[in-house]
C-alpha cells in the first residue's frame, strides 16, 4: 500500500490500516474488516467502490489488491491525466510501448508496457500489441497518481500470482486459499490469447451452473472455485469453457446429491 493512501485515510480507519501494514496480508483480516478496508482505500483516492475498481490477488502467499480497468479510468478523470505520447519499439521479439502522461497540475511521468510477440500472427499478434499499449497507459496512470498497485494486465506474468474471488459486499473469500498452489507458473501471452478465443458457456448455461453452485454446501463450493482457478485461471462461472459444461454440471449435481445423502436424518 502506498504512503499516499495511508495518509489520506480517515483517523477511525488507522488501526485497521496499521493491522494490514503489519501483517501485509488481507486474508488475515475478518470479512467485515476486509470490506471496511476496501471501501476506505476507494474513498481515500476518490474512486467509487460500487464499480469494483479492485480485485484480490494472492502474491507471495499474501492476499492483496490489484487495480482493474475501472480504477485507472476513474483516476485519469479525477487527476486530469492525459496520455501525451506513445513510443513503440521491438527488441528480441518483445513489443514495447513507452507511455508519457501529464496530470492537471502539469506533473509528468512515463511507464512501459511490454509483451512477447515472437510466435504470434494475425489477430493474436494484433491483440498482443494492443495489450502492450494498454499496459503502458494503465501503469503510467497508477504511477503518476502515486499509487503502487499492480494493474490487472500485469498479474498474468507474475510467477505464482493467483486471482482470488472475494465477495466485495461481505468480504468473504469464496475459495479455500490453502489449496491453491504457490508455485504456479506465470501465464504466457500465447496461452492468454488462446484461452480468450475458446468458446465460453452461454448465458443460460451459466445460469444453470450458478443455480447448481448455490445448492452446494460451503466446503464443496469453495473446492469448486479453487478448481476453476487452478484448472482454467478463472473466477467467474461465465468464463467456463463450453466444452466443460456437461462435465461440471454433472459433477456439481453429484456433489449436491452426495451431500444430501450423507446428511439425511
Amino acid at each position: 500500500m502506498s504512503k499516499e493512501v495511508a495518509v489520506a485515510m480517515q483517523p477511525q480507519t488507522l488501526s485497521l490500516i496499521e493491522q494490514v501494514v503489519i501483517k501485509g496480508d488481507l486474508s488475515k483480516l475478518s470479512d467485515v474488516e476486509r470490506v471496511s478496508y476496501y471501501k476506505s482505500v476507494c474513498e481515500s483516492v476518490g474512486i467509487n467502490p460500487l464499480t469494483r475498481p479492485f480485485d484480490y490477488i494472492q502474491l507471495g502467499g499474501k492476499l492483496t489488491l490489484y487495480a482493474k480497468k475501472d480504477c485507472t479510468e476513474q483516476l485519469r478523470k479525477i487527476h486530469g491525466v492525459s496520455i501525451e505520447e506513445l513510443e513503440t519499439k521491438v527488441i528480441d521479439d518483445v513489443y514495447i510501448v513507452n507511455a508519457k502522461a501529464r496530470d492537471k497540475s502539469g506533473r509528468t511521468d512515463e511507464s512501459t508496457g511490454a509483451v512477447s510477440i515472437g510466435n504470434l500472427k494475425g489477430e493474436a499478434k494484433a491483440n498482443a500489441i494492443m495489450k502492450a499499449e494498454t499496459k503502458a497507459k494503465r501503469r503510467v496512470t497508477l504511477s503518476i497518481c502515486g499509487l503502487g498497485w499492480c494493474d490487472e494486465t500485469e498479474i498474468e506474468t507474475i510467477p505464482g500470482a493467483q486471482k482470488i474471488p472475494v465477495n466485495i459486499e461481505t468480504g468473504e473469500i469464496t475459495i479455500d486459499v490453502s489449496k491453491i498452489s504457490q508455485n504456479s507458473p506465470p501465464i504466457s501471452e500465447n496461452s492468454c490469447v488462446n484461452s480468450s478465443q475458446k468458446p465460453k458457456i452461454s448465458a443460460k448455461q451459466k445460469d444453470e451452473i450458478d443455480a447448481l453452485e448455490s445448492k452446494m454446501d460451503p466446503d464443496s463450493r469453495k473446492n469448486f472455485k479453487a478448481h476453476l482457478l487452478e484448472k482454467h485461471n478463472i473466477t467467474d462461472n461465465g468464463d467456463i469453457p463450453e466444452e466443460c459444461f456437461g462435465v461440471y454440471s454433472r459433477r456439481l449435481q453429484a456433489s449436491i446429491d452426495n451431500y444430501k445423502n450423507n446428511n439425511k436424518l
